[in-house]
């Protein structure tokens, strides 16, 4: 553990404009201005950035591109679209100001702060836009949004984005996939209309990179916080530091939603222990949390010998969320990546270490409004081992959907997309495969008719596609609803850790023997059927919020189908056909997520070694040794699946699954699948025969695994055909 001592210098007034006339009325409601607003202007006018409008306002006329890279606290988030919007009145242009955000929460809680600054109704002058859900009107001025509902804007009624006149892309720094894509569209647009203006901006931007990539743009750089931060040797925990009678708030960072909960936990258990005179309130904060947990955390008041406030976050804290008067930042270190593997076409959760960047933002979380303290628990020597910055998502990350959206966009040539950072060919010729063998693009790459219905609909491709398959096989409602469930971003399951007992006797109500989606989809209806309420889902120890936005997405969803003219039928669970027509609609569109079950003779690496281990069939598919099984890529049935507690799993496991995701703890650490269902593999004949071909060619055991489920007098002569003609080398 080390020292860092960071001082920023207290912001300078002198050059602040002065302030406006507050008895006169708000240019945007002809209504007086409240009593807060004056109080919110001084504030605004100290941001360190307030000294700077001047100097921005010249570059916005001058330049087309400003990279503006300003430290944590400068005030860029909630000033600078304001500044836009007011150059485009004082030049009487129409068209609004959007600026993205790269998560949801920060999206609707920015454009909230703003809507108070301006003294306008969310939703009218200042609004937003996130999936599933938005606040704006024709009069909106300011438009916060996610950078995926842009892109989405850009790939169907929009495409040059002409009701725009500048448009703000914050926290680039963090390179998700879809900024990335949305600079590449960006720039081309740029090059079709001279008007736009485009500010870049982050907390801490690679500037030459930048510059090079938007050709020379303009640069900004601008101080950050009005407060000292030290960075201090530490390994305290927060029950030490609660101990001392130094005011402030605490936050701590860890890694998922399920180490959120367990830490609160154990934080008040520890709390009650532990002498202090204080009380410590303890709240957690995750990115699908809802905007009134978010807000009891902002309302509850600091008190300086009062109650203490220790935040429990993921890295959704890092940017873009204020909170007020926090003194002390816990950093552990790490934080849990989705990460693609092209070789297996699988989305790995996994736990690694932050970047150095990311460690710069979590301590930039303390001395917004006061001085503070980060304690980081990890060594010096480690802190220089790490990444200076996260790789960008578009390296890392499932492209597919991002390949299909660009398709739409008329960009034929994937490889050659003007991006800042360009995936590996082999990575793109992956996502091209998948799409291809989906039905959405055809040979020559080009979008089909099924491609224009997968497009359309705000899900991922494979998710589109058992969507649509769903409507053939008549079990729309249910997969919808299923896809509803995978699309939320947390378990619907909760465990606390001093109820484990009984929260699993309630998820046992809900379990079906097929597995893990369609106890998703019991869940789903036992919440429609309960009134959505709230009380029922603490009773039944499952998350409101998760199901919340399940029950949004569903709605979303099906008005999306209905307006696609789909007929859209619930299959009568007495059905002969139920649950076996809904596995297959599943199968449809995550057939490349198979796995297969191996005997216990190898499995030592297993924690259950009567229970064997599961291999996937892209593992195998892409092993250098493809005629022989390979195990060194081997998985577990994940302990929160209903399978793993199954007593037909422990007696007689399921010899071919489908699964949602594959998860590895940390480097060398065991490998899970989750979200598991059984299913039958002579469905990939019939639901993938383009895939079944795929295999037949490139694994003589995997065929033959195969061979032995299927009647052979009626596929063999399909499979041999399709093989011939997509290899006719082979």
């Amino acid at each position: 553990m080390f020292l860092r001592s960071i001082r920023r210098r207290s912001s300078n007034q002198q050059n602040a404009p002065q302030l406006p006339n507050f008895n006169g009325p708000n240019p945007f409601t002809g209504r007086p201005f409240s009593a807060e607003y004056r109080e919110l202007y001084e504030q605004r006018m100290g941001l360190p950035i307030w000294q700077h409008k001047t100097a921005f306002f010249a570059a916005l006329e001058k330049y087309q591109c400003i990279l503006l890279e300003a430290e944590t606290g400068s005030g860029k988030t909630t000033q600078v679209p304001q500044w836009c919007m007011e150059w485009l009145r004082r030049k009487q242009l129409q068209s609004m100001v959007c600026c993205t955000q790269p998560r949801r929460l920060a999206t609707v809680n920015v454009a909230q702060r703003v809507a108070k600054e301006m003294d306008v109704p969310l939703g009218k002058e200042v609004g937003y836009s996130v999936r599933f859900e938005e606040a704006v009107s024709p009069g909106t001025l300011i438009k916060y949004c996610t950078d995926g509902v842009l892109l989405a804007e850009m790939s169907s009624r929009d495409t040059k984005l002409e009701r725009y006149g500048v448009i703000l892309l914050d926290e680039v720094h963090e390179r998700t996939m879809t900024t990335d894509v949305v600079m590449g569209l960006i720039k081309r647009i740029m090059r079709q209309r001279k008007d736009l203006r485009v500010v870049v901006m982050s907390a801490s931007l690679k500037t030459g990179k930048f510059s090079r990539y938007f050709s020379g743009c303009h640069t900004m750089q601008i101080p950050g916080r009005s407060y000292p931060v030290e960075i201090t040797r530490a390994v305290s925990k927060a029950i030490a530091i609660h101990k001392k009678d130094e005011p402030g708030d605490i936050l701590i960072f860890l890694t998922g939603q399920e180490d959120v909960e367990i830490g609160c936990e154990m934080l008040e258990d520890e709390a009650k222990k532990c002498g202090s005179g204080r009380e410590l309130i303890v709240f957690p904060l995750y990115g699908s949390m809802q905007h009134d947990q978010y807000k009891l955390i902002k309302n509850t008041p600091f008190s300086q010998n009062g109650p203490r406030r220790c935040i429990v976050a993921t890295n959704v804290a890092e940017t873009s969320l204020t909170i007020e008067n926090l003194a002390f930042v816990i950093d552990p270190g790490f934080c849990k990546r989705k990460i693609y593997d092209p070789h297996k076409k699988l989305d790995m959760l996994l736990i690694q270490r932050v970047s150095r960047a990311s460690a710069l933002q979590r301590a930039g979380r303390a001395g917004r409004t006061r001085a503070g303290h980060c304690f980081r628990l990890y060594t010096e020597h480690n802190f220089t081992k790490m990444m200076e910055d996260v790789a960008p998502e578009i390296k890392h990350a499932n492209l597919d959907s991002v390949t299909l959206r660009l398709k739409k966009c008329g960009v034929d040539d994937i490889h050659g997309f003007d991006l800042m950072d360009v995936p590996s060919r082999e990575h793109i010729e992956h996502s091209l495969i998948l799409l291809a063998q989906l039905g959405a693009i055809d040979r020559r790459g080009h979008i089909t008719p099924l491609g224009e219905k997968i497009h359309r609909l705000p899900v991922d491709p494979p998710l589109a596609r058992m969507m649509l398959e769903s409507v053939k096989l008549h079990c729309s409602e249910e997969v919808i609803s299923i896809c509803a469930m995978l699309s939320a971003p947390n378990s619907c399951f909760l465990r606390p850790r001093k109820k484990q007992f009984e929260a699993d006797q309630a998820k046992a109500k809900f379990i079906d023997d097929t597995g893990d989606h369609l106890t998703l989809l019991r869940v789903f209806k036992a919440f429609i059927n309960n009134g959505r309420s709230k009380k029922w889902c603490h009773d039944n120890f499952l998350n409101f919020i998760t199901l919340k936005y399940a029950d949004d997405v569903y709605v979303q969803l099906m008005n999306v189908m209905h307006r696609l003219n789909f007929e859209l039928i619930s299959l009568d669970p007495s059905s002969s056909l139920y649950p076996t027509n809904i596995l297959k609609a599943l199968l449809s569109g995550t057939f490349m997520k198979l796995a297969f079950f191996c005997a216990d003779s190898i499995s030592v690496i297993n924690e259950s070694a009567q229970r064997g281990f599961y291999l996937t069939m892209e593992s195998q598919l892409n092993s250098k040794k493809r005629n022989i099984i390979c195990t060194a890529n081997s998985f577990s049935i994940h302990p929160s699946s209903v399978l793993f507690t199954s007593k037909l799993y422990v007696l007689s496991p399921p010899q071919w699954v489908l699964f949602n995701v594959a998860i590895k703890h940390r480097e060398g650490g065991r490998k899970y699948l989750q979200t598991v269902s059984n299913v039958q593999p002579e469905w990939l004949a019939q639901l993938a025969p383009t895939y079944r071909a795929h295999i037949s060619a490139k694994s003589a055991e995997l065929d033959k695994m195969l061979r032995e489920h299927e009647p052979r007098d009626t596929l063999a002569d399909k499979i041999r055909a399709l093989k011939l003609r997509l290899y006719p080398k082979n």
